[in-house]
């Protein structure tokens, strides 16, 4: 996949100049940033939120960062460590009874030096906003 975007979004929210946001392959070891950290260290959140839904877990994945970069619902920067997490209240739905069986508020932080995705996770609580 090279030096290339492996997926890009238009962010509405705008705290700077920049509007494309971009989530890189990164290292494969998982190490650093992008799409292969992502996989190695938050896969398992991931996957048990895309058994609800019943589809894979880079579609529910694909789903909330796209909530969290477009809503302008919630972002907090956190200038330690040059990074803006973005919020947004996503909902789980349990297609086969068609009801909703819960709530996520994943949490997705991106690069403000390259406007890169560095990673983006979901878990059974609150953000940490």
């Amino acid at each position: 996949m090279g030096l290339g975007a492996y997926r890009s979004w238009r962010r509405l929210i705008e705290l700077n100049e920049k509007d494309t946001v971009n989530l890189r392959c990164g290292n494969r070891n998982g190490k650093g940033e992008g799409y292969f950290h992502i996989k190695k260290n938050h896969f398992g959140e991931w996957q048990q939120a895309a058994s609800i839904e019943g589809i894979g877990w880079t579609e529910v994945a694909d789903m909330a960062i796209t909530k969290a970069l477009t809503a302008d619902e919630m972002w907090k920067e956190d200038t330690k460590n040059d990074t803006t997490c973005y919020s947004s209240q996503i909902y789980l739905v349990d297609k086969r009874k068609g009801t909703i069986h819960s709530t996520r508020n994943p949490s997705i932080f991106v690069s403000n030096g390259n406007n890169t995705i560095v990673t983006a996770f979901t878990v059974l609580r609150s953000s940490s906003f």
